[in-house]
């Protein structure tokens, strides 16, 4: 009874500003949706990429934001679903709700090299005139933003295939 009480009292005060900061992230993200082009062109100016045109990065740079935007969709609905569904929310997990926004954005990056780089039985090409192919790999980052787990553990099991088994390490310190 008293776990349901401190529950209550810590989503009262703490997840209106966890909702606040996940919708400020989305609204960053929708505007780095909606000035893309714009950006990939300054990015490509700016990092003086030889031969890299806008039209390179753009494919890119949306998938990031779509990565993020499933990180934010994942928070949203973890915030709901302990707050009114499970009535379970502990403070104690504050930094999950802070970085989702973050690794997926960084999954995102992930899913498009693996998409375009083949290392998948899918070969997507950001240029491919075919709207289906060209949407897959936001649609797969939003969906690795949303289940970021089962992207890391499906990520542990890709390493696993190339490192002896008796080497691995977890958390990168060796």
């Amino acid at each position: 009874m008293s776990r349901t009480r401190e529950s209550r009292l810590q989503s009262a005060h703490l997840a209106p500003r966890v909702f606040v900061y996940e919708v400020v992230w989305l609204a960053l993200l929708l505007l780095g949706l909606v000035f893309a082009a714009s950006l990939a062109e300054i990015f490509t100016r700016a990092g003086n990429i030889a031969g890299a045109t806008a039209s390179d990065v753009f494919p890119f740079w949306n998938t990031l934001m779509w990565g993020g935007i499933g990180g934010i969709i994942g928070a949203l609905y973890a915030l709901w679903w302990h707050v009114s569904d499970q009535q379970d929310f502990d403070r104690q997990y504050m930094m999950w709700y802070l970085v989702q926004p973050i690794m997926g954005v960084v999954l995102g990056g992930i899913v498009f090299l693996l998409l375009t780089g083949g290392f998948l039985l899918l070969q997507i090409k950001p240029s491919d005139p075919n709207a289906g192919a060209r949407l897959l790999p936001y649609l797969v980052a939003v969906l690795a933003g949303f289940r970021q787990n089962f992207i890391y553990n499906q990520l542990d099991r890709l390493i696993g295939l190339f490192a002896p088994s008796g080497n691995q390490n977890s958390g990168g310190q060796g």
